[in-house]
């Protein structure tokens, strides 16, 4: 059995949604060009950025990108 040390964040840290919208982010993609990509509307998108920067503690887009791809949770 693998044991997990404290400081390795958690896999199932973010949503497969929220892990999509962040990876459109990384591409550098407004949330206008992310809902049109995602067939969800912009308000969705605004509020799926604002659980993100929650859950990794930052408050910016690319704070957010940054943080997800130290933790494991996106790819470069």
């Amino acid at each position: 059995m693998t044991r997990r040390s404290p400081v390795d964040p958690p896999r199932d840290l973010l949503t497969a949604r929220e892990k999509e919208v962040l990876e459109h982010v990384a591409r550098d993609q407004t949330n206008q060009e992310i809902a049109d990509a995602l067939g969800i509307s912009i308000y969705t998108v605004k509020a799926l950025l604002r659980k993100i920067h929650e859950k990794l503690g930052v408050s910016t887009r690319g704070g957010a990108v940054a943080a997800a791809i130290r933790k494991g949770l996106i790819a470069k």
